[in-house]
């Protein structure tokens, strides 16, 4: 009223503006109806004046209302009967045909599509559980917010989870988590064109809506899901259960939200840690390991001010007392191993010790106290059988099943049903640990597997242990597998490295201060290299207190301050290990090109790759240029005359 006593006198001046705002406030009401279904014209007897075609568009709403059973009746109608309803209710004629043609012209339809279920699902599904609902989703539809169906939607779910196939294990299934989430994300290169996996983004389709969960009172108990939205909830813990099982890690933690992702990485990070455990100390010390057990070995240490006696096993069960949060440093010190042969002109008897029946008391935190198993136990069981077990009675994490993001019995079940490929974790977790008597002891059952998947012998150089065994894992490797995977056939891994590259890319590891994109393309989107847990000089390993406590605090790589010069302890193991691969019958050739520093040509773009010696010199330099303090160039001398000792 206020905008027309402003305009001039003239009285058809002011009639005409005051019907154009009048048509104005109609058309937003119309405009309204379209967005919010429930406010629609009254009769469509009120339009008879408007032109038949454009009454399609006026009487949209009510059209869809009563198609889609929203007008109260709660009961949609098939085309026949909404022709019907709209002739007889509102005076619009129109034949079925028509309704087709404009219903799939505004995009209506009752039938909710596959993919709108598999986003509704997604969507749905990364959320906590206490906001997994599918009540607060709507469908963005022909300019209308449609209801998710929830008949249609658990008919689809529970035909997926019953017709879901359990997944067999893929290839190092376990043996991968090897960090913790935090460490695990710093080890993740930013690509500057590629937004961070596990960063906010918004994967919630455009055509869906989705509220916010109502608020629950704090302390108060958790709403009930409602029966789909358990659906929902056991479908989204199977879809991931099997992208663990599948191996495909960043797509398995980039569809969690951040609270899962955490709780999933560390649950099979304790796998890892307790596996690796189990096989560095097989046979000898404690003969079950639990979470507890590891926690108080690996998170303590020595660091105890009273250790206390574990001399029974139920001691190994108390729960380890906090401690403080600084990451203690690895003393300078390396260790140093000697090789000796037996004097082969001495001659004495052997008298076989009679068997053990009854392990002897020791002290959980001095190594060097830790008894061996009784005889009994060692004949019973292996490596796999005892990582297989403590998967099935989940005693190697804090976190219970209930609080699991994933489905354990569906993994439970591929585990118990995949020994082939259990078989070859429990390897690459006896090699990384350095302990080989389970890998000679599954080869002697017969057991069928392609031990060249893991790349056994690649493996044993990324944690080569110069500090206690020197080359003898190498050694004992290669022995072992000269009949079933000779290493000549397993030389190049699917990172185009040979072994001898790996042995050189643990020296660039440990004593210089080079980055993993500067020795290989296959590193640029690594921030770390393979095996940094162990040090090639037995000075700290994967489950020492002062690593576990630097993956804990986020940081995937070993400080720069932890390392020091080529030193004798890597130099021997290296050195003995380069003879070791090349003197057997079955031994790669010498001159195989190497995957390391490889260049393009600027001019031609061909690719340019370097030979052993080629490498070896490129070593050199980086450990003259970008070594440790008091580098002498020593080691890449002894490298040098290593790989000229006649074969």
């Amino acid at each position: 009223h206020c905008f027309i006593s402003l305009l001039p006198s003239n009285n058809l001046v002011a009639s005409k503006l005051v019907a154009s705002l009048a048509n104005f406030r109609a058309g937003s009401r119309l405009v309204g109806a379209m967005e919010e279904p429930h406010h629609r014209p009254v009769s469509g007897f009120d339009l008879l004046h408007i032109p038949y075609d454009e009454r399609w568009e006026h009487l949209k709403p009510i059209i869809v209302e009563v198609y889609l059973g929203k007008n109260g009746s709660g009961r949609p109608l098939t085309i026949p009967k909404l022709a019907d309803f709209m002739k007889k209710n509102h005076g619009f004629n129109a034949e079925v045909h028509q309704y087709r043609h404009r219903l799939k012209k505004w995009d209506i339809r009752k039938r909710t599509t596959t993919q709108e279920k598999d986003d509704i699902v997604a969507v749905v599904g990364k959320r906590s559980h206490a906001g997994a609902s599918t009540s607060a989703v709507t469908i963005h539809q022909g300019g209308l917010m449609k209801e998710v169906d929830k008949k249609q939607l658990k008919r689809f779910l529970n035909d997926k989870i019953r017709h879901q196939l359990v997944e067999p294990l893929s290839p190092r299934t376990f043996s991968q988590w090897n960090l913790p989430y935090d460490a695990y994300i710093a080890s993740i290169v930013r690509q500057a064109d590629h937004p961070s996996p596990f960063g906010p983004k918004t994967t919630t389709p455009r055509y869906l809506n989705v509220g916010s969960p109502e608020a629950t009172t704090p302390g108060g108990p958790a709403p009930e899901l409602t029966p789909t939205a358990v659906l929902i909830q056991q479908k989204t813990l199977r879809d991931r259960s099997n992208l663990l099982l599948q191996g495909r890690r960043e797509e398995l933690l980039s569809g969690c939200n951040e609270s899962d992702r955490r709780i999933i990485s560390g649950w099979l990070h304790d796998y890892w840690m307790h596996s690796f455990l189990t096989a560095k100390f097989w046979g000898r010390g404690p003969q079950q390991w639990t979470a507890g057990l590891v926690s108080e070995v690996t998170l303590v240490g020595n660091n105890l001010e009273t250790p206390p006696s574990f001399s029974s096993p139920a001691g190994w069960f108390s729960t380890p007392f906090p401690r403080p949060s600084a990451i203690p440093q690895p003393i300078d010190l390396c260790r140093w191993v000697i090789h000796y042969e037996e004097d082969s002109g001495l001659k004495y008897e052997v008298e076989d010790s009679p068997p053990i029946e009854t392990q002897a008391e020791f002290e959980l935190h001095d190594e060097s106290s830790w008894t061996p198993w009784p005889a009994a136990e060692t004949q019973t069981r292996n490596l796999q059988s005892a990582m297989e077990e403590s998967f099935m009675r989940s005693q190697f994490s804090a976190t219970s099943i209930d609080e699991l993001p994933m489905s354990n019995e569906l993994i439970a079940q591929a585990v118990s049903k995949s020994p082939e490929q259990l078989a070859l974790d429990s390897c690459a977790f006896a090699i990384m640990s350095g302990n080989l008597e389970s890998v000679a002891k599954l080869l002697d059952s017969d057991c069928d597997i392609d031990i060249g998947t893991i790349y056994p012998y690649h493996l044993v150089a990324s944690f080569l242990d110069g500090g206690h065994t020197c080359c003898v894992a190498m050694n004992d490797l290669i022995i072992q597998l000269q009949e079933y995977c000779p290493i000549a056939l397993n030389n190049i891994d699917r990172d185009g490295h040979t072994v001898l590259d790996s042995l050189m890319v643990s020296v660039i590891r440990s004593h210089t201060k080079l980055a993993p994109f500067e020795v290989s393309t296959s590193f640029k989107h690594r921030t770390r290299f393979p095996g940094e847990e162990k040090d090639i000089c037995g000075r700290w390993d994967a489950d020492s207190p002062a690593v576990r406590r630097l993956h804990k605090d986020g940081h995937a790589r070993i400080p720069q301050q932890w390392k020091h010069n080529f030193c004798h302890s890597s130099v021997q193991a290296v050195c003995h290990s380069m003879l070791l691969i090349y003197v057997p019958p079955s031994a790669p050739k010498i001159d195989t090109l190497s995957g390391l520093f490889r260049r393009r040509c600027t001019e031609c773009g061909l690719e340019m790759k370097m030979g052993p010696l080629h490498v070896l010199v490129v070593v050199a330099f980086y450990l003259a240029q970008r070594g440790m303090d008091g580098e002498t160039l020593f080691g890449a001398v002894a490298c040098a005359g290593a790989s000229k000792q006649p074969r």
